[in-house]
């Protein structure tokens, strides 16, 4: 699975939502989806973190 502009390093189901985690040069964004309706619920940056080796 690929997004624009990094890498998804890993995804989870929790109830209604689905969280992402996505690689995106020396940080990663976690972001979390609603499932039913796909809309975006929260998103943080975490500087300085990478999932993957590059």
């Amino acid at each position: 699975m690929t997004v624009a502009g990094g890498r998804v390093d890993g995804v989870a189901a929790h109830g209604s939502a689905i969280v992402l985690a996505v690689a995106d040069g020396d940080s990663t964004q976690v972001i979390e989806i609603d499932a039913a309706g796909g809309e975006e619920r929260h998103r943080v940056r975490i500087a300085g973190m990478t999932a993957s080796p590059r």
